[in-house]
């Protein structure tokens, strides 16, 4: 992953969190650090050692989070104090302190209070970055709030029937395969295109995070319905923490005929335990408890030693096909494109398999 793609992954994670505190109301601490151009894009490996030493004090507090939103710049959000705070900004100002450097580089803010500030100095942070990308010709246009709103609105009330599809998977069986689960999805692209065919929904992290949870909701609702539910395979649903925490998922819950108990599998991705281990841990403790399959979609091979199943509490992983040097006994290996493909994936002992070549 680029520097530019980590820095519009925090960015997007820390504007939604600053968002959230500024409508609930939450109190959270934040500090924003701002390197000097005069470091260099990239920093040296001397001085990036030493804005570590100097940055740990902060997150060593309770729930500290750090993010990178812009370039080297750096943000800590946490809940609570952290000890010798005051000293260990001066210490950051000491640090950073030379003659391209911004006398307020280094900032303690409070919120929901100071939300607006700290909006601004993220605002002039990406605004500096600019630059330094690639100009777009014709690229994705960035939304203003009349126009997300028009986005979220249509998204509530848009037949989501339309969209919807199911995706073979397929488990080995004798000398064949068997249908395992339907994995039941809304088509983003085509959705993306019917809402908003001048705008790159993907294109903006944040923007298809928020997008996403309102989508989350608007699926949860569909497949709450009993003419959904009444006849149906076993299928797998995608699910977030954050939604496994809404009345929303209680109401997918209730619903379920006692003939699709404990067929029904759940699809959490690995960028949702990273970000909060704590919230994903209690959503699969409960899940499991209700008698819900978990799959952990991992998103590359290169992650399956990082995140071993006995670690994470989950039945399987989803990994993308080839899935080079991963076991795939207990896995679910997705995007399997040809038959050729599929021949090798069964050899390697895959337990569940997607995609084109399972299909023909």
């Amino acid at each position: 992953m680029s520097l530019a793609e980590a820095n519009a992954g925090d960015a997007a994670r820390l504007a939604e969190i600053i968002e959230d505190c500024a409508a609930l109301d939450v109190a959270r601490r934040i500090l924003l650090v701002q390197v000097p151009r005069q470091f260099g894009r990239t920093l040296r490996p001397g001085f990036r050692r030493l804005l570590a030493e100097q940055i740990e004090p902060f997150t060593m507090a309770d729930r500290a989070r750090l993010f990178r939103p812009a370039g080297e710049h750096l943000a800590v959000l946490w809940r609570g104090d952290a000890p010798g705070l005051e000293q260990a900004a001066a210490h950051l100002r000491e640090l950073l302190a030379g003659p391209e450097a911004d006398p307020d580089c280094v900032r303690l803010f409070t919120l929901p209070r100071d939300a607006a500030l700290v909006r601004r100095v993220l605002a002039g942070w990406a605004a500096e970055a600019a630059p330094d990308a690639a100009p777009l010709s014709a690229g994705p246009r960035h939304l203003a709030l009349a126009e997300l709103a028009r986005i979220e609105a249509a998204l509530a009330q848009a037949d989501l029937t339309r969209f919807m599809r199911r995706r073979n998977i397929h488990r080995p069986e004798g000398a064949g395969f068997a249908l395992h689960w339907e994995h039941r999805l809304p088509d983003l692209a085509e959705l993306a295109e019917s809402l908003a065919p001048d705008t790159d929904l993907a294109a903006d992290p944040w923007l298809h995070h928020r997008l996403g949870r309102t989508l989350e909701r608007r699926v949860l609702a569909l497949l709450s319905d009993p003419r959904e539910l009444r006849g149906a395979r076993p299928f797998l649903l995608d699910l977030s923490p954050a939604g496994w925490e809404e009345p929303g998922f209680a109401r997918f819950d209730n619903a379920l005929p006692r003939a699709l108990r404990g067929a029904i599998a759940i699809r959490l991705e690995v960028t949702d335990l990273v970000m909060d281990p704590q919230l994903f841990a209690r959503a699969r403790d409960d899940l499991r408890a209700r008698g819900y399959r978990l799959v952990l979609s991992l998103g590359t091979a290169a992650l399956f030693s990082a995140f071993p199943l006995e670690r994470t509490g989950v039945d399987l992983v989803e990994l993308p096909w080839p899935a080079t040097g991963a076991m795939l006994s207990r896995a679910l290996l997705s995007g399997i494109p040809d038959a050729r493909a599929l021949h090798d994936a069964c050899a390697r002992g895959a337990a569940l398999l997607a995609g084109p070549g399972t299909d023909a």
